[in-house]
């Protein structure tokens, strides 16, 4: 009996959130010494048995070309039309992404909830059938112009700013590890190469007429802040990869000195002066077992600029630059994606979702009324702290398990936990949770 045949004898006798996700075949059951199921020696589901659904071919037209789209949002080389989005590597970011190319391809506007009540291709073909067309609408490219408004992320990020210019609570850096030859030179000349390509990175803030503005400059001053300093390796450092490899710095032991020049890349930025993007290169000398080179690559930029996806763009686009590719350009820049949003057309969108909102939210945002050891101070601050721990491997398994049967995300399931837990100190039942998402 295959996977898919037993999974539907299941579902006649099972609610749907008891038929299990996973299905593996095996000879017999891993024991224990007294005769009971190992369940440490399981084997983890591979495959194609990892979504409980043998591989069904698309059958239409549409079938097929969400296939494509499904293919390129998670990478995956082939999808069947009964395997469950969330189970084969897909969440609700990707999600997001989906949404936005389904728009593209299909002219179908498809909510994004959509996706979670329908979240395989042969029940997401029903649903894109009952929804009208909708001419997908590109960002068009915005006239030249002195300069431009911003964005509505950045006029917050801009206000948040002039509370304090001397802040870095929104400054995004990130430390990566180089091993092996690296020439400095070409670093500095693949970054002028980005700072060229992403007009965002020469672009600059100034108030006209009391409203924040933003300037985009032909050129822009730029240079990689270098320091040499000797690392320090403890003996159960492992061997690095190769020179064009980029990984976080996180298995280098490094001297106090270069600790120190970490520390101190990170300042605040003039959001009057591009580029909001400063590059440092600390040279660490000839490091572990076979003796290759080690550099720390510093980046250092500011949210109004940039955020997590952005940030992924820009490491992605260095090591392709620097390994010799060349990229093809860019059709649209940010620029033109703050002045689509504050068009008219697009206002009276925002005006809908801003009634809304301040209906939700008529009697006043609910505040969290936690037991402190001391007083809310009159100024907020920006001081904390993080806090990691790990899950046992079967508490890890049981919260996928959890997801998967919910039709919901590893990380819906932790923050309903964690909204439990926030109930649980205060007794409230109505509680606001700020979570970020990619909207860039």
């Amino acid at each position: 009996m295959g996977a898919s045949e037993l999974r539907s004898e299941l579902g006649r006798e099972l609610p749907s959130y008891m038929v299990p996700s996973y299905f593996v075949q095996l000879e017999q059951m891993p024991l224990s010494s007294n005769g009971k199921i190992d369940r440490k020696a399981l084997p983890a589901p591979e495959g194609s048995l990892q979504t409980g659904a043998d591989y069904v071919a698309p059958r239409t037209w549409v079938e097929v070309k969400l296939a494509q789209i499904w293919q390129d949002v998670l990478g995956l080389a082939q999808v069947g039309v009964k395997e469950n989005f969330f189970e084969i590597g897909g969440h609700s970011l990707r999600a997001t992404t989906l949404a936005s190319k389904i728009h593209k391809e299909l002219n179908k506007p498809l909510p994004l909830r959509s996706i979670f009540e329908a979240p395989t291709i042969e029940q997401l073909a029903v649903v894109l059938e009952q929804l009208d067309q909708v001419t997908y609408a590109s960002i068009p490219v915005t006239e030249e112009r002195s300069f431009y408004p911003l964005s509505s992320a950045q006029k917050r990020l801009y206000v948040l700013h002039q509370f304090d210019p001397n802040d870095v609570n929104y400054n995004m850096p990130s430390v990566l590890q180089v091993s092996g030859p690296l020439d400095v030179k070409r670093v500095e000349d693949v970054f002028r190469q980005l700072i060229d390509r992403h007009a965002t990175l020469r672009t600059r803030f100034e108030l006209v007429d009391n409203e924040p503005m933003q300037w985009v400059e032909d050129t822009v001053p730029f240079e990689v802040e270098y320091t040499k300093v000797q690392a320090e390796r403890s003996a159960s450092d492992t061997d690095q990869d190769t020179a064009t490899d980029l990984d976080t710095a996180t298995d280098t032991t490094i001297s106090q000195e270069a600790q120190e020049r970490v520390r101190q890349f990170v300042r605040p930025f003039d959001l009057k002066a591009a580029p909001l993007l400063r590059v440092g290169l600390v040279d660490l000398g000839v490091q572990g077992a076979e003796q290759e080179q080690q550099h720390l690559l510093m980046l250092d930029m500011h949210h109004i600029v940039s955020d997590g996806v952005s940030m992924e763009v820009l490491t992605d686009e260095f090591v392709r630059l620097y390994g010799g590719e060349e990229l093809s350009p860019l059709r649209v820049q940010y620029k033109d994606y703050a002045v689509w949003q504050q068009s008219e057309a697009h206002q009276e969108w925002m005006q809908r979702q801003e009634a809304y909102w301040l209906g939700t939210f008529r009697g006043g945002v609910p505040v969290l009324d936690l037991s402190t050891d001391f007083a809310r101070p009159a100024v907020q601050s920006t001081a904390g702290d993080t806090i990691e721990f790990g899950l046992e491997r079967e508490v890890s398994e049981r919260l996928k398990e959890l997801a998967s049967q919910t039709g919901a995300t590893l990380y819906m399931v932790l923050l309903a936990a964690y909204t439990t837990l926030l109930h649980k100190y205060t007794g409230q039942e109505d509680i606001v949770v700020g979570t970020p998402i990619a909207g860039r």
